[in-house]
């Protein structure tokens, strides 16, 4: 140590090497060196075993605002066409998901949902949906983003509980929150004292940021609490469902790409950090060219940056790894010293 700390300072034209590269945030301090005796977990992120879709498996989901059913199957069925895996639809007042959906191959591509309203009406008349089209083959890839756990709903495929994780520039402050989001949920709480009750498994909407090494360990850490809570509530290992969005940015300095560059570096983010969804969100939704770019950003690091060809291309990272493990330690002793009511 002491010899790294002189060559270092040499480096360093004889500054502080820990004032100079430590990095730190509320919760956690990442040091410029890895000690050998630091923690060595398994992979996070499995191969996916999607043939088409690669080993690191994420499906590119460009979002839809439902205001008639008519025109957004349109509009959903152009973006499958040009080259998006998948949709997301927002949801506001009633919809008839025959026609939202008409014509769409669900087991071929993810289907999304996010209701800020109405979302009891949504989950039931989806339910049904689902319900009359399925067959013993079909999949259901997706996830309902309602903040609500789906009371009654017994789909093992497809994700009804999913809640949206507000962003904080505390990433662990945001940890908690959208993990008390779930937890504190009525039905929840409930179930917790009966043990043979179904328990449906959440899904977590969580917003990249610019800040590319904070969101690849926010979406690893998310998942990592996941598994922590399943250790010691006694349950069986499933897996979580993440939808990665990257919302619009605009900077002057950089026009008029800014948001290209942004949502490039937040896809990246996204998929390194173990996403099953990921929606990129153009600078105007009403502007072509710009729908196009955004849309394409996630086919681009597939085709041609190869994202997809590893499961877990950041196992083993110790800078990765040891920030994903503070933040799930720092969230989870907050999760605990606080109990959701």
């Amino acid at each position: 140590m002491a010899d790294w700390e002189v060559a270092a300072q040499e480096e360093l034209n004889g500054a502080n090497p820990f004032a100079k590269l430590t990095h730190k945030g509320n919760g956690w301090s990442i040091l410029p060196y890895y000690e050998q005796n630091q923690i060595k977990p398994d992979p996070l992120l499995t191969a996916s075993g999607n043939e088409f879709l690669g080993a690191r498996c994420w499906y590119n989901c460009p979002s839809i605002e439902v205001l008639d059913a008519k025109t957004s199957n349109g509009a959903a069925l152009e973006c499958l066409r040009e080259g998006a895996d998948g949709i997301l639809f927002e949801l506001s007042t009633a919809v008839d998901f025959k026609i939202l959906l008409e014509n769409i191959e669900w087991k071929y591509c993810s289907l999304n949902f996010l209701a800020k309203q109405n979302q009891g009406n949504h989950i039931l008349a989806l339910d049904q949906f689902i319900k009359e089209k399925k067959t013993t083959t079909d999949q259901f890839h997706g996830a309902f983003f309602g903040n609500t756990i789906a009371s009654g709903i017994r789909n093992q495929q497809f994700y009804f509980s999913g809640f949206t994780m507000e962003p904080n520039a505390d990433p662990v402050e945001e940890l908690v929150k959208g993990w008390r989001r779930y937890a504190s949920d009525p039905w929840h709480t409930s179930a917790i004292k009966a043990s043979d009750m179904y328990r449906p498994t959440p899904a977590f909407s969580i917003t990249l940021t610019p800040d590319f090494f904070l969101s690849i360990a926010k979406l690893r850490a998310m998942r990592m609490i996941w598994k922590k809570y399943l250790t010691t509530s006694g349950l069986n290992q499933t897996n979580i469902f993440i939808h990665a969005c990257s919302p619009p940015w605009i900077n002057d300095n950089f026009q008029p790409h800014g948001n290209m560059l942004k949502s490039t570096t937040a896809a990246m983010a996204g998929i390194l950090g173990g996403c099953d969804a990921l929606t990129i969100e153009p600078e105007d939704r009403n502007h072509a060219m710009m729908s196009r770019i955004a849309r394409n950003v996630s086919n681009v690091l597939r085709e041609e940056s190869f994202f997809s060809k590893v499961a877990d291309p950041l196992a083993g990272s110790y800078f990765i790894e040891d920030l994903s493990n503070q933040l799930t330690e720092a969230a989870w002793k907050s999760i605990n010293s606080q109990p959701a009511k």
